[in-house]
């Protein structure tokens, strides 16, 4: 574990992110491959900057904001960037050095020992120089972009139309320019790493300075690229590692649709960053503890399947989540539309029988807007559930059975009846397939579990089928809570 920081936690400018972003606390149980990336982190000392890739809502803003707490509880300087704050910015360098800078100087409380007054003035000076330094590299660049509109129409245009005199004043100009921002930019490494040494030395902080960019994903394509840019010339020096934070598939598509499509975006980022690490798929279990999941509350309705040990409506959900390949952000949302309508059942429909994975099914459906949603019919129920990722609970039991084992046990038939010399049509259940005894024999603990949740949920509908609710119910409340995102 790391040792306790020397430094102000009120002081920091995410102050609060130290007591509720931990991986003590983190729902996904990400705490492991946290400390490990951690410890990977701070044995790179020449400059290292790491893509962590991961699918949109995977939790890698929770995952920067526990990356924060860990490196200053382990007393090293650690700055955090949101990228789409500053994506109105055109100017990607101001943004990181403000940020730097503003963060930096929340370490600089005053220092009570007398003998270092002198280094701390020293700590100062190089932060004034670094500020004059962006300030003159951006100068820098404005001069070059203010030599003329003939500049921007283009050199050959210049040699052709204007006197030669003025050509070579032009070039020298531009060579000077070019030769003085790379000066600039070597000075901003250099003092950027003195800056990392005097923290050491005054505030016995730990290199390197960490400094985590998110959101670049969500950023303008144009504005996203320049601030790899800048990360890759200006702040890729000693003492110093980045982590940034892209769904780089998504980053991929972005930059294509400014240099076309077939353009090699993957092979163009991958000069940006030394090594990419992959966030580990979220543990739903884990998060689901953290939810609510207490249905007791709509007690006027009949819920199943209701929880055990051996097959839990909790560890249930997490398969329906990992059979439709679904996100930590989605999880939220469809929690909420699944209380939504529990208790518009619970308020309106008292009595229902209500099985619980379908209507959760129902909600996945309709939110990923998969035809068979729509298909899907009362008396025929047999348009079957095809989630892409099909996995074994145990020996021939699947989680695409579960699902559809419950879609069966909701299926609904139409019966001749006749009565007293009249024949009329009733809509009853079907007694599903699957509760035969000849199938049970050759069940494994869970399966057998599950049939038994089933079978409970049928019993408690003999003599009143009606409570026990069809599909086209599941369908039009499911549409109408589809309307709360």
């Amino acid at each position: 574990m790391p040792s306790e920081s020397n430094s102000s936690t009120e002081l920091l400018k995410y102050s609060s992110w130290i007591e509720s972003h931990t991986f003590e606390n983190c729902k996904l149980n990400r705490k492991s491959y946290g400390e490990f990336l951690f410890n990977y982190l701070i044995g790179e000392k020449d400059g290292f900057v790491l893509n962590i890739d991961s699918n949109w809502g995977s939790g890698k803003t929770e995952f920067l904001k526990r990356l924060y707490t860990i490196s200053h509880k382990a007393n090293h300087p650690v700055i955090y960037i949101d990228s789409w704050e500053s994506d109105f910015s055109k100017d990607p360098l101001s943004v990181i050095a403000f940020e730097l800078l503003a963060q930096i100087e929340k370490y600089m409380e005053p220092e009570s020992d007398s003998s270092l007054a002198d280094r701390v003035t020293e700590l100062k000076g190089k932060l004034s120089q670094f500020k004059q330094k962006i300030a003159l590299f951006a100068g820098i660049g404005t001069a070059a972009a203010g030599l003329g509109d003939s500049v921007g129409a283009g050199i050959t245009n210049v040699v052709l139309d204007e006197p030669a005199t003025k050509n070579e004043k032009l070039v020298e100009n531009l060579s000077k320019n070019y030769q003085s921002q790379i000066s600039a930019i070597k000075d901003i490494k250099n003092q950027l790493s003195l800056i990392t040494e005097l923290l050491e030395v005054i505030y016995e902080m730990k290199s390197p300075l960490i400094i985590l960019v998110d959101e670049l994903d969500r950023c303008r394509p144009t504005y996203a690229i320049e601030m790899l840019e800048v990360v890759k010339h200006f702040f890729n020096t000693e003492k110093v590692v980045f982590v940034i934070a892209t769904d780089t598939k998504q980053l991929c598509h972005a930059i294509k649709a400014v240099y076309g499509n077939t353009f090699e975006s993957e092979t163009y980022l991958r000069r940006f960053f030394d090594r990419t690490a992959q966030l580990p798929p979220p543990e739903f279990e884990a998060y689901l503890s953290y939810q609510d999941l207490d249905f007791s509350k709509y007690s006027d309705i009949s819920l199943h399947p209701t929880g055990s040990h051996d097959l839990s409506l909790k560890s249930i959900i997490a398969i329906l989540f990992k059979s439709y390949e679904l996100e930590v952000r989605d999880l939220d949302q469809l929690l909420a539309q699944l209380h939504a309508c529990l208790r518009a059942i619970n308020n309106i429909h008292q009595g229902s029988i209500i099985n619980l994975i379908v209507l959760f099914t129902a909600i996945i459906e309709n939110n990923k807007n998969l035809p068979v949603f729509y298909s899907r019919e009362d008396i025929d129920c047999s348009h079957r559930a095809n989630p892409p990722k099909i996995f074994n609970i145990e020996d021939g039991f699947s989680s695409s059975d579960i699902i559809n084992q419950s879609l069966d046990s909701i299926k609904h038939i139409t019966e001749l009846h006749d009565d007293y010399g009249e024949q009329r049509r009733i809509i009853t259940i079907q007694r599903p397939h699957f509760l035969n005894r000849n199938l049970r024999e050759n069940a494994g603990s869970k399966q057998l579990n599950f049939i038994e949740k089933i079978s409970t949920m049928l019993r408690s509908a003999e003599g009143r089928r009606d409570s026990l609710w069809k599909w086209s119910q599941y369908k039009q409340c499911v549409e109408l809570a589809g309307h709360i995102n």
